[in-house]
């Protein structure tokens, strides 16, 4: 099974490469993959036959999954300061089913208003001003966007939380639906803010709540649950194949006094190299995962250190996994958003990590950490939800992920993954030690970096526990 799952996601991501191409000299090889796939594939499904027929029971554990209950979820998942809230969203209804740990409840509110087009207006007032390059960047496109965020994330609260906030504990676990997959709850707005210019003001869910994720009740449970096939014998290993300068430099920036520093010990003030592909630099990058190591006495990894194919060979044998790169979502086909690695130098493999690359990985991380752009976006499928990167990563075995909603902005993601392991360090759980550095950043950064875009791209999915 493992065999044909990898030759399936290898000639799939050839016939992506190939498509994208899209020139004459290409049709017969896609012609060639295509009946490559098609009889893979029927050799998969008459494989899964055979295990209905002789293997029952590893169908059933692989294939056909039990759902949990509510009284198991009540029992085993839910603590009394916790409540989950899934969302079911239909045509006409939107249905908020409430658990905690003594009760359940079911609430209804028509769709009576403009569900998704609210969502995209929360997305531009959350990204749509920090998205835009050099002219376009205008005040009066900042003021725009700041003035459909309010109204987005106000609207939002009152059909998604307020018709069930007398249920709300202090710790929330979401479990969106649909387009409520792009929303960073603790986003929301309570109360229209008293002056739209200070943040310091806005009623930001996250003063009054803790919030993690998950993509069902049921995954929630295999994942808290989860029993690692081979236990990690390593602490943390981090990846920044876009930190374009030495090992040195990281270590030196990441010191105090930098400039200081560089006159006393004579440090070179190394150019940028030219980066792969259209990729740029992520000058912050290095200094993160130098402080994830340091903390954790793990290893990390920098520009042309950090392949795919390192990753894939090493990454199962750590507790903490930490990839600070590019994320690229792919809206019309999740299985093709990916992370990007150093180039290799032999080229017998791209630097692409993709999603359909991950579903045949095996991990044994407690957590993985995805600080890269989009990686909680992707291929919007009714049903199945977002078919994304952090997704794929609960499949390939990590108990929790830290991931990411939007394009997130360098320097900001290093001061919060940076604050979060701090507190991890001191054996908060994973959402509480989030949570503690978003507020960090909303009390001590400068008055314009306190807007949502900076700290609220980032979310905790699957398992909260403390890490031991």
């Amino acid at each position: 099974e493992s065999m044909i799952s990898g030759e399936i996601a290898y000639y799939e991501k050839l016939r992506f490469e190939a498509e994208k191409e899209a020139d004459s000299s290409k049709i017969a090889m896609l012609d060639e993959i295509n009946l490559t796939l098609f009889s893979l594939e029927n050799e998969y499904e008459a494989l899964q036959d055979i295990f209905a027929k002789k293997f029952p029971n590893y169908f059933a554990l692989k294939f056909s999954p039990t759902f949990i209950k509510i009284a198991e979820l009540q029992d085993k998942i839910i603590r009394p300061d916790q409540t989950l809230i899934e969302y079911f969203v239909g045509d006409s209804s939107i249905f908020i089913f409430t658990v905690g740990k003594d009760r359940y409840d079911i609430a209804e509110v028509k769709k009576d208003f403009p569900l998704d087009s609210l969502v995209q207006q929360l997305q531009d007032g959350l990204y749509g001003y920090y998205g835009q390059k050099g002219s376009d960047r205008t005040d009066a496109r900042y003021r725009q966007s700041l003035k459909n965020y309010v109204a987005a994330a106000r609207q939002l609260y009152e059909r998604l939380l307020a018709p069930v906030k007398d249920q709300l504990t202090s710790e929330l676990i979401i479990v969106p639906d649909g387009v409520l997959g792009f929303v960073p709850f603790e986003a929301l707005l309570s109360g229209q803010p008293k002056k739209i210019a200070d943040f310091n003001a806005y009623p930001f869910l996250l003063h009054e709540h803790r919030f993690s994720y998950c993509y069902s009740a049921t995954l929630l449970r295999e994942m808290k649950e989860k029993q690692h096939q081979r236990p990690p014998t390593k602490p943390l290993i981090a990846f920044a194949p876009f930190f374009e300068k030495s090992y040195t430099r990281a270590e030196a920036e990441s010191l105090p006094e930098w400039d200081s520093l560089t006159m006393a010990l004579n440090l070179p003030r190394q150019e940028e190299v030219l980066t792969r592909r259209s990729f740029s630099s992520l000058p912050h990058s290095g200094e993160e995962v130098l402080t994830a190591s340091r903390l954790w006495g793990g290893e990390y990894y920098l520009n042309q250190d950090a392949t795919e194919g390192f990753f894939n060979a090493r990454a199962g044998d750590y507790r903490i996994v930490h990839l600070s790169t590019h994320g690229i979502a792919d809206a019309r086909v999740g299985d093709y958003s990916y992370l990007a690695f150093a180039e290799p130098t032999d080229n017998t493999e791209n630097e692409l990590l993709y999603v359909r690359d991950l579903y045949n990985l095996q991990l044994n991380a407690d957590l993985v950490v995805l600080s890269a752009c989009e990686t909680a976006a992707g291929e919007l499928q009714r049903g199945e939800g977002i078919i994304s990167l952090a997704r794929a990563f609960a499949y390939a075995g990590a108990k929790s992920i830290l991931t990411t909603l939007w394009v997130v902005d360098d320097a900001a993601t290093k001061d919060l993954t940076k604050e979060f392991y701090v507190q991890l360090k001191k054996g908060k759980t994973k959402d509480e030690a989030l949570h503690l550095a978003k507020l960090k950043q909303l009390r001590e950064n400068d008055p314009t970096r306190k807007h949502p875009f900076f700290w609220a791209a980032m979310i905790p999915v699957g398992d909260m526990s403390a890490m031991e």
